[in-house]
């Protein structure tokens, strides 16, 4: 499964949380100057889950973030903290929720 963190900063941490639980992760960091979308579109679509790290971007990443995930139907997670194994959590929850619901 591929998995799209928005947010934070500790990309090779997350590459190797999610590679311990079968996850391809991808991560942005959230801080875009211009063209956001241009940005995270092409890492939304390509994702099965995504998971926002609210507090840890800028807010108009996560507003687009979030359209571009409902616009391409992908499950859509958010994780208060900033911490790498609680947002792999998230994305597993909800991963799990729509496995078990098969």
């Amino acid at each position: 499964m591929k998995l799209a963190i928005i947010g934070g900063t500790q990309t090779e941490t997350f590459k190797q949380i999610g590679k311990k639980y079968g996850l391809d992760v991808n991560h942005h960091h959230g801080l875009c100057k211009r063209k956001v979308e241009k940005q995270l579109e092409p890492l939304i679509r390509k994702s099965d889950v995504i998971i926002i790290l609210k507090g840890a971007l800028q807010h108009v990443s996560m507003w687009k973030a979030k359209d571009l995930a409902k616009e391409y139907n992908k499950l859509l997670g958010f994780h208060d903290g900033r911490g790498a194994t609680g947002a792999i959590e998230e994305a597993l929850c909800l991963l799990g929720t729509v496995r078990g619901n098969q």
